[in-house]
């Protein structure tokens, strides 16, 4: 099996990834998910536990899903997304302060935000442990880390099924709106790479955050972490 992206690599590959991909990134979440992450992404915000007043730091933001339904659900709250691609944040609906920077080197002040989100993006980055701990500066004390993330079904009948949809269909969906097949390969590649739910959890620990969640959804083929600074 091909080996994903090394470190050096894959801060600009993902970055030519995203910015093909920007114009029908919303388009194709619901295609690929049968419009479930918005369900899921519902239940994200759900577990932030954001309340009127709160600033919330949205992280590897896209066209800013997130933050139209979390301002949506808890309109005091204040929103700034993040995001490594501009024209990713070209496509975001205005509204909120969009800022494009790296996770791995945030331009943000300490103990800036009350929660952070994210939605398929942990899996992506080149430092994880590195991110994490720039996660954990930005946010105050008691603030909440919530984030959504493609996983691994315990069952190995389901993987192994899981893994054979994500094989065919995702290059299918990269032809099919790209003609480009390689496009949505990237997912089970990076996949395969990613840590288990469990040890997920034990690098949000290891970077200093308490109180660990782990909601395994759809089979577990999602998963949710929640973490407290």
């Amino acid at each position: 099996m091909p080996v994903y992206y090394s470190q050096e690599e894959r801060a600009p590959k993902v970055e030519e990834l995203f910015t093909k991909i920007a114009r029908r990134y919303d388009l194709i979440n619901d295609v690929q998910s049968f419009g479930m992450h918005r369900v899921w992404k519902r239940r994200l915000l759900e577990l932030a536990e954001i309340r009127s007043g709160d600033r919330v730091l949205d992280l590897a933001t896209g066209t800013g899903d997130l933050i139209r339904m979390g301002r949506g659900r808890v309109p005091a709250s204040g929103w700034v997304g993040v995001d490594f691609t501009y024209a990713m944040l070209r496509s975001a609906t205005k509204g909120s302060p969009l800022v494009q920077g790296d996770i791995l080197k945030l331009p943000i002040c300490d103990e800036s935000f009350s929660a952070a989100t994210m939605a398929y993006g942990l899996r992506n980055l080149a430092d994880r442990s590195r991110a994490l701990a720039e996660i954990r500066r930005v946010l105050k004390p008691g603030g909440r880390f919530v984030f959504l993330e493609f996983a691994k079904p315990r069952l190995k009948w389901m993987r192994r099924l899981y893994f054979i949809w994500l094989r065919a269909v995702q290059p299918f969906l990269g032809w099919l709106f790209f003609r480009d097949s390689e496009t949505y390969r990237y997912i089970w590649r990076s996949l395969s790479e990613y840590p288990e739910v469990d040890a997920v959890c034990r690098e949000l620990e290891a970077a200093g955050f308490r109180s660990v969640e782990a909601h395994r959804l759809f089979a577990g083929m999602m998963s949710i972490h929640v973490a407290v600074t």
